[in-house]
């Protein structure tokens, strides 16, 4: 999403999205988009912790682009550990809370 000049994404998957990596064909392309040739994005949101949302690949590769992480509890060293994100970059929020 651009909005406001501010690039926000949700659930980055850019990869095999399979909980085994030798099955699942992935779905097709059409304009398919390289992460090299992303902008500088703004914050990244994960909604939950499932495989197809949480692309240890597709996170380490975004993360030279992404200002920020924004995921559910529980995440956050999901993105440390398997993705490499600092954790001065990630925010974890519960049910109702808001970033400012």
């Amino acid at each position: 999403m651009n909005t406001a000049g501010l690039i926000i994404m949700t659930d980055s998957v850019f990869n095999r999205a399979s909980p085994a990596p030798i099955f699942g064909k992935p779905f097709a392309y059409e304009n398919q988009i390289n992460i090299d040739d992303l902008p500088k994005v703004n914050a990244v949101i994960i909604s939950h912790d499932h495989y197809d949302h949480l692309n240890f690949k597709a996170i380490k590769d975004l993360s030279k682009f992404v200002d920020r992480f924004f995921v559910p509890l529980g995440v956050k060293s999901h993105l440390k550990r398997g993705g490499g994100v600092d954790a001065d970059r990630i925010r974890e929020l519960d049910w109702h809370e808001s970033e400012d």
